[in-house]
């Protein structure tokens, strides 16, 4: 679960080197099949909560099919803050913006934490209901990257 973007980029272009069809190894026909499986992985790795997903479903595909309710006070805090995020689009209010926008990065890389902790404890059924929280967060910035421009992290 903890890679990094250099080393997932680093084991990439490793493997891209010996699917070149000028490479010693010689690519051969299915090289562009390859190539297409491989661009999935490193999107798949790159993407800490899509290396979680695909992770937990490699590890315990019962436990990634299943739907765990999020916690009641995630989601009333959850509620607030969409209500908090959608008054602050509709006033057009930068800073307001900024701050939320502050506040998913910070989500994202406290849920990245917790769900390697419980990757390394074991317990998937914690890593699904992080992962639910996760979604909710990625929806918020999808909304905030909609309101702010294509410019936002």
């Amino acid at each position: 679960m903890n890679l990094t973007r250099a080393a997932v980029d680093a084991a990439y272009f490793a493997r891209v080197a010996t699917l070149h069809p000028d490479s010693a190894t010689g690519g051969d026909g299915d090289s562009e099949a390859a190539m297409a499986t491989l661009n999935q992985a490193r999107a798949t790795l790159a993407d800490p909560q899509k290396r979680a997903e695909s992770l937990l479903t490699i590890q315990n595909p019962a436990m990634a099919r299943t739907e765990i309710p999020l916690d009641p006070s995630f989601l009333m805090e959850f509620m607030e803050v969409r209500e908090a995020v959608d008054e602050a689009i509709q006033s057009r209010d930068g800073e307001a913006l900024t701050r939320w926008s502050d506040w998913v990065v910070a989500q994202r890389a406290d849920l990245l934490a917790s769900t390697s902790r419980a990757f390394a404890s074991g317990d998937h059924r914690v890593v699904r209901s992080l992962l639910n929280q996760w979604r909710y967060v990625e929806r918020l910035a999808e909304t905030l990257r909609d309101a702010v421009g294509g410019g936002w992290r």
